[in-house]
């Protein structure tokens, strides 16, 4: 019999060759039902027969680029435990500087906040359970998506964020916000990494045409508008985007025009201002 030990550290094993270690424990938590801290606690434990047969299936998947998110049906993100399936994008941790910024810049007072491309509902979940004060409205297009960030409200709970089905602002007429929120696709629609380690994620929640700009440059378009006065729009955006976001900020009214960096020194947030 194979232990955990074993599977995890087999190099010669052609199912596990060139995996990165933490995708494998992953999987095999997965595959035992149990959570990683568990694998280096019984090291000789013996998983049963089918339980090694599913690893070393879902390891093959792996090695052909299957996301481990879609492989399990779960992505951590904050503090948490959310399901993922292919026609959403898997929560990054980048995507965590976004929350961070809101979070700081909205404080604790009652705010009406918009997420614009909710898909998982990751980044509203977090912002709803952090702020209980806040009232959160997540507008995502995809009617796939929608459910499946309803059923992840379900398991974390979150009483003050609602849903709704819209393109970006087409079912908001009327409505203003203190904060607008969000993380589009802007991913060039030329960029050959979709072609390559994105391949299985969906197209439509990564890529824009004009160079990644085209679903930043809608919602910076109408992001004033829909703003109260003193609010504020924050925007994800690729690492080299950041001075052609502050210029659309800018020119589409919007003041006191910032960006701020990631952990790996890259401009990935950008803030705009509606003064009056």
């Amino acid at each position: 019999m194979t232990t955990i030990s074993a599977l995890l550290s087999n190099d010669n094993c052609c199912e596990t060759r060139g995996l990165e270690r933490r995708d494998l424990e992953v999987l095999l938590g997965h595959c035992l039902n149990v959570p990683r801290s568990f694998l280096y606690t019984h090291p000789q434990l013996q998983p049963e027969p089918e339980q090694q047969t599913l690893f070393r299936n879902l390891c093959r998947q792996r090695q052909r680029g299957i996301p481990t998110a879609y492989l399990t049906g779960q992505q951590y993100f904050w503090d948490l435990q959310l399901q993922v399936t292919a026609p959403v994008l898997i929560p990054r941790p980048e995507t965590e500087l976004l929350v961070e910024t809101a979070l700081e810049l909205g404080g604790r007072h009652h705010h009406k906040v918009l997420e614009l491309g909710s898909g998982s509902g990751a980044i509203s979940l977090v912002l709803a359970r952090n702020r209980p004060r806040w009232r959160i409205l997540g507008v995502e297009g995809q009617r796939e998506a929608l459910r499946l960030a309803r059923r992840n409200q379900r398991m974390c709970g979150a009483r003050n964020l609602c849903w709704r089905r819209s393109h970006w602002y087409q079912a908001l007429a009327g409505q203003r916000f203190d904060m607008i929120i969000s993380n589009p696709p802007y991913v060039s629609s030329l960029d050959p990494r979709l072609r390559q380690e994105l391949r299985f994620e969906a197209r439509t929640a990564l890529a824009a045409e004009a160079g990644g700009l085209d679903c930043l440059r809608h919602i910076i378009s109408g992001a004033r508008k829909r703003l109260r006065p003193g609010g504020r729009l924050i925007l994800e955006h690729g690492h080299r985007q950041g001075a052609a976001v502050r210029r659309l900020l800018s020119v589409n009214g919007l003041i006191s025009v910032t960006s701020r960096r990631d952990l790996a020194g890259h401009e990935r947030i950008s803030i705009g201002w509606r003064h009056r």
